[in-house]
């Protein structure tokens, strides 16, 4: 059973109870749509995928090794355009350039605490709300970034949704080509209201559910 870590003092006691009665663990297949490439020797391999979609930021906080090695394991090809998803169901993407050490992914929503069933919990009210879709939130998914990023050692992370540059009508993969608008770009951008210690008490409560707090994984994250 997934526990909260660090402590509950008053700063953090909103998010308190988050994450109890979730069960922790490996990445969920949930057959949600997404699109996945990798570029290597300037191929670019991709393919449409069903299954972890809600829980590709644990995916990609597991690091640069086992990211790509799970990218390769997926038998993608160069011939992708009839196999990938288009705009209007794809829920989230990822294309890590191998050549260029440059991660693009992005989602429209993350659901850490999804087990594959009926009964279990969503990270549910306003605050839960908040950290599953936390790209609506530029000051929590730069802390996002922060936590993610040493992970990724000598390469550029950059987050966008998921039709901004994976779909069958616009696949990039180099972020210098990536177009405005962005999600960072947005003009008046929704703040979360959260303190930086509770934007990262939220994400270690994230964390510790989608990838178990005993996991080699979870362990090497900073907050």
């Amino acid at each position: 059973m997934a526990r909260i870590p660090g402590n509950r003092g008053e700063e953090t006691g909103r998010l308190a109870g988050v994450v109890q009665g979730v069960q922790g663990g490996e990445l969920s297949a949930v057959g949600h749509n997404a699109n996945i490439f990798y570029v290597e020797d300037g191929k670019v391999f991709g393919g449409g995928h069903k299954g972890m979609t809600l829980n590709f930021p644990a995916l990609i906080a597991k690091g640069e090794e086992e990211t790509i090695s799970w990218l390769k394991s997926q038998a993608l090809g160069t011939d992708f355009k009839s196999t990938i998803w288009d705009e209007i169901w794809t829920e989230a993407a990822i294309v890590a350039n191998l050549d260029d050490k440059e991660l693009i992914f992005g989602f429209w929503e993350w659901v850490p605490d999804w087990s594959g069933g009926e009964e279990s919990p969503y990270l549910g009210d306003v605050l839960g709300k908040m950290f599953t879709e936390f790209l609506h939130y530029p000051d929590m998914w730069k802390v996002f970034l922060e936590i993610i990023q040493p992970l990724w050692p000598e390469w550029t992370i950059e987050l966008a949704l998921p039709a901004e540059f994976a779909v069958r009508k616009v696949i990039i993969t180099r972020i210098q080509d990536l177009k405005l608008p962005l999600i960072r770009d947005a003009r008046f951008p929704p703040k979360s209201q959260l303190t930086e210690r509770q934007k990262k008490l939220g994400f270690q409560m994230a964390f510790a559910i989608a990838l178990g707090e005993d996991s080699a994984a979870y362990k090497r994250l900073k907050f």
